[in-house]
């Protein structure tokens, strides 16, 4: 890895007590991940208050306190995918260069492997970095990176005002705006192994996941087409040399 710092970003909630224990015990194991790559400046996980029922904070909070893992726990009202992650961002702000922001359904794909070409993609000049995951294949080869594992230059993101839609396809409007300002600085990482999402095996978790993938591309178009821009737009964003096999 070079000279700049990296945050982690996770974020998690429980509907129902009854979810708690489960997504607490998922949470710590995906922490617990990141810590041992010896990687981040930083490692916070996100519980959007408005989403919660109120006990997840607090519960992992305590366990990581309890069994000395690094790592804070913040609960932010507002969106999960706009207010409450710009909050958090914010949070991160003069401490780390680039943050990850990932789903605990990827966190297979945090590895040391993927982190150094991500890193090596920054010293390229990089702007925002999408790593391909299984089941987004094909939308974040054509640029369109997506938070399930993103690594972005913190500094620029914030000062373009973070994420800016609760459509869940929050990542369009600061990759346009990146695009506008810097011209070609996506870099795309493809891995040669894309295990499926470990998708939360709950109802809950279930439904959540396949409410998104439904619902994507139609809200997708629906954010190029307020940015007065098209899907190829981005496309035309990847750097040179990129998408990388990795």
């Amino acid at each position: 890895m070079n000279n700049e710092d990296y945050g982690l970003l996770l974020r998690v909630y429980a509907k129902t007590p009854e979810d708690v224990n489960k997504i607490v015990e998922r949470a710590i194991t995906n922490v617990i991940l990141a810590v041992n790559l010896d990687i981040f400046s930083n490692i916070i996980v996100l519980v959007p208050k408005d989403y919660d029922c109120g006990m997840t904070a607090k519960t992992l909070s305590n366990k990581l306190q309890e069994q000395n893992i690094k790592g804070i726990v913040f609960e932010i009202p507002g969106h999960h995918s706009s207010e409450a992650l710009n909050e958090t961002l914010s949070e991160f702000h003069w401490t780390i260069d680039n943050v990850v922001i990932i789903s605990g359904k990827a966190m297979p794909y945090l590895t040391a492997a993927n982190m150094n070409a991500a890193d090596e993609a920054f010293s390229a000049g990089a702007m925002v970095v999408g790593v391909v995951v299984n089941e987004l294949e094909n939308i974040i080869l054509s640029g369109r990176v997506q938070n399930t594992f993103a690594v972005w230059k913190l500094e620029e993101l914030l000062s373009l005002g973070g994420f800016q839609t609760n459509l869940d396809v929050e990542e369009i409007d600061p990759l346009v705006k990146l695009i506008q300002i810097n011209g070609k600085c996506i870099a795309i990482l493809d891995p040669e192994e894309k295990p499926k999402l470990n998708i939360r095996k709950s109802k809950d978790g279930i439904a959540r996941h396949n409410e998104v993938m439904t619902t994507k591309l139609k809200n997708q178009q629906i954010e190029v087409d307020r940015l007065s821009v098209d899907f190829d737009f981005i496309k035309n964003g990847i750097m040179e040399g990129y998408p990388k096999k990795i």
